[in-house]
């Protein structure tokens, strides 16, 4: 046991230091040629942040949609104590997203399989990080990011048949972290959406018994009131649309 904890251990490091290499490939590749921007317009400064630091934000007639820029705002007043530009800093930031997608489809890897095989882990990793999706639009690695550690969560509550108390609170991070995709929806919808029909079929397939539900529905009104900040602008929203108002590429 003590041999397989210390070979656990020497893998994560080793798998760590991998996807750290893997992560500053494209910075190093890209450097001088990285557009700070994209479709979101996500602001790279502090001070262009703190208007948006609110929930809710108006559109046309009156609709409001949810936007979370906290994080954002958190990450550049801090870098910004160094005096780094801001192009370092969104360099920076491209890094940090990517070493946290590798590693999240890391450990989602490693739920299906304990074999401590470093091949068998980089791959996939090799596969998500390289993927166009990710190379073509960096404004969107926050969800590339996150969406390893939310399904991580849904498969691992799956294979236990539990909520840990520790689930709630890494749950919470990783959707407060997802909507700074926000507005766009449709992301987290497609989380949940997802996440439905995995835990539906494992009924379906008897992996799960529907005592799981019973036994955790305390927890599961928990984690819905929590993320009532991002439910409730988004149903106000979604009730309020009307193509000729926002347009129809919603």
């Amino acid at each position: 046991m003590i041999r397989y904890m210390n070979g656990d251990k020497k893998n994560n490091l080793k798998v760590a230091v991998f996807i750290a290499a893997i992560s500053a490939i494209p910075i190093f590749f890209i450097w001088g040629k990285l557009a700070i921007g994209g479709d979101t317009m996500i602001p790279t400064s502090s001070s262009s942040l703190e208007k948006y630091l609110f929930q809710w934000m108006g559109t046309q007639n009156g609709q409001y949609f949810s936007i979370n820029y906290y994080p954002l705002y958190i990450f550049y007043k801090f870098l910004e104590l160094f005096r780094l530009d801001i192009y370092l800093i969104s360099s920076l930031s491209v890094f940090l997203l990517n070493f946290a997608a590798g590693y999240g489809v890391y450990r989602l890897a490693k739920l299906f399989s304990q074999k401590n095989s470093f091949f068998l882990y980089t791959v996939p990793i090799l596969f998500y990080l390289f993927s166009p999706a990710l190379l073509n639009g960096w404004h969107y690695l926050y969800i590339y990011s996150t969406a390893p550690w939310f399904f991580y969560f849904i498969f691992k509550w799956i294979k236990s048949c539990r909520i840990d108390v520790a689930d709630i609170l890494w749950i919470n991070a990783v959707i407060f972290f997802s909507s700074l995709d926000l507005p766009n929806p449709k992301y987290l919808f497609h989380f949940f959406l997802i996440a439905a029909i995995a835990i539906g079929l494992s009924v379906v397939l008897k992996l799960m018994r529907l005592d799981f539900f019973t036994k955790n529905a305390l927890k599961f009104v928990i984690i819905a009131i929590s993320f009532t900040y991002l439910i409730l602008p988004l149903s106000y929203f979604v009730t309020h649309y009307t193509p000729e108002a926002y347009g129809v590429h919603i």
